[in-house]
Order: C-alpha cells, then sequence, then structure tokens
C-alpha cells in the first residue's frame, strides 16, 4: 500500500519540507528493506545494497490542496537482476544521514519491477492524489 513515513509527515507539519523548492528525489529499493513507516526517518535507514537505483531531482513538482505532484520519475540505465517492489520518495540533503524519507510507492502501475538494465520510469497517478496526498 502506498503511504507515507510518519516522520516524513512530521517533517511537512513542522515546515522542516518545501516541495516546491527542496531537493526531492526518488530512489528504488529492493525487498531486502523492509519499510517500518513509522520509525524509519532518513535515507540511512535504508540498507545501502537495498538501494539500486536513484533519479535526479523531481521536475514539474506542485502542490495544490495538499495534493503532491510530479512529472514521470526516470531511473536511468538500472543495473539488471532486481526485483523492486518500492519507489522510496525523499528530501535530498546531500547526505542520506539527514535526507528524509517521505512516501513509499508500493502498488501501481509497473510495481513491483524486474530490472533489466535500461530504464525504469514510474508513471504518476492522474487520479485526484496524484503522486500523494498529505
Amino acid at each position: 500500500m502506498n503511504s507515507w513515513y510518519s516522520k516524513g509527515v512530521e517533517a511537512f507539519a513542522g515546515k522542516h519540507i518545501d516541495f516546491d523548492g527542496d531537493n526531492i528525489k526518488a530512489l528504488l529499493a529492493t525487498g531486502t528493506y523492509t519499510p517500518n513507516m513509522d520509525a524509519d526517518q532518513f535515507v540511512s535507514d535504508i540498507p545501502s545494497l537495498a538501494i539500486i537505483s536513484r533519479s535526479p531531482n523531481l521536475s514539474g513538482k506542485s502542490e495544490t490542496g495538499g495534493v503532491l505532484n510530479c512529472s514521470t520519475v526516470t531511473f536511468t540505465l538500472v543495473t539488471a537482476g532486481f526485483l523492486i517492489p518500492y519507489v522510496v520518495f525523499y528530501q535530498d540533503t546531500g547526505a542520506d544521514a539527514t535526507s528524509r524519507l517521505l512516501f513509499k510507492y508500493d502498488t501501481g502501475q509497473g510495481l513491483p519491477v524486474t530490472s533489466a538494465g535500461n530504464n525504469i520510469a514510474v508513471q504518476i497517478d492522474t487520479g485526484p492524489y496524484k503522486l500523494a496526498r498529505l
């Protein structure tokens, strides 16, 4: 189920995240990562070997009425042979120990996906909740 990390919601509520202005990225994680949606707070809480690829900064970002949106997220030339159940979105500070986890996608078009050495594009929902809803 797509869901928010509790600490990510707290960061939004505490005004530590500016979705439009901050560097927001996504990463692909294997099933060797078991998300703890209440305790995981930073990218460093994800085992480094579980992170297969990271996106560039999200583009086309918007926030309207508590609904976050962005353009399709493309991961370039993802190493082949990994089953990827999770796309994790995070605020990138340049250091995993301070880069806040926001939410994870584990349901949606094309998930889970097995990497084949090519690009993986994550389509953002066109419904009312788009990327995520606060």
